[in-house]
């Protein structure tokens, strides 16, 4: 009898290792599934190389643990960036244009500023980069990362941001399974040309266009990636940086 006991008690035993180690569920050869459809625990132990859809777009979970990860340091790092900018765009080949035609005075001229408000719906490392770099226009997309081309903006998913405090505290927006960070694409300053101006381009060309200069006042950047596209920006962050000095 007391073998017997001995016997029951090592099966028990085995029954309960075994059934507290969980065993993470694969996913079908060639199947693409979406990143909600996957439990927690395939979210975080799934290999990096795992593809999934995330929205209007496939990508894998290596690249959306690796972009959740530098968002942090993406942030802290934009002021800096931004600075850079102003410094490499203050080195550009200067341009003047004005409907004055005479001889240009001296004048104590002013800067002209892209207000706050208009990039203030972006995702905090854009914010922190262009109220560094202080330009006209400034548009920019961190490196490393994966964009989706809304309308009028470039969007990043993170799905592995489920807080909404967090979330709102990037300069995110939550959807009911994920944040969103937005960057705006394109850019139309418009100001008042005094007697002339004189602006300096920093502009990647990979991701943007100068569309127009007008004398009168104007300056329109475009995006040069095509509407509901998707791409993933290089190792290094991009930018377009005018900067514009008016006379009055």
């Amino acid at each position: 009898m007391p073998a017997f006991f001995a016997l029951i008690s090592a099966l028990l035993l085995l029954i309960s290792s075994s059934s507290s180690v969980r065993t993470v569920v694969p996913i079908s050869p060639g199947s693409v599934p979406s990143f909600t459809s996957l439990t927690a625990q395939q979210r975080l132990q799934l290999p990096d190389d795992t593809k999934v859809s995330l929205g209007k777009y496939v990508t894998t979970l290596g690249a959306l643990r690796t972009q959740h990860r530098n968002r942090r340091l993406q942030i802290s790092r934009a002021a800096g960036l931004g600075l850079g900018a102003l410094q490499a765009v203050n080195h550009a080949t200067p341009v003047r244009l004005g409907v004055y035609t005479g001889p240009i005075l001296q004048r104590v001229g002013y800067p002209v500023i892209e207000p706050a408000k208009d990039y203030s719906q972006n995702a905090l490392d854009m914010q922190n980069f262009c109220n560094a770099a202080k330009a006209a226009v400034c548009l920019y997309y961190p490196a490393s990362t994966t964009l989706f081309q809304g309308g009028g903006w470039a969007e990043n998913i993170d799905p592995y941001i489920t807080d909404a405090s967090v979330c709102a505290s990037q300069g995110g927006s939550m959807l009911s399974w994920a944040c969103q960070y937005n960057y705006n694409d394109w850019y139309n300053a418009q100001f008042n040309p005094g007697s002339g101006f004189t602006y300096k381009i920093s502009c990647d060309p990979t991701y943007w266009t100068v569309t127009t200069v007008d004398k009168h006042g104007a300056i329109l950047v475009n995006s040069v990636i095509g509407l509901g596209a998707t791409f993933t920006t290089g190792s290094s962050p991009s930018s377009c940086v005018i900067t514009v000095w008016v006379t009055p």
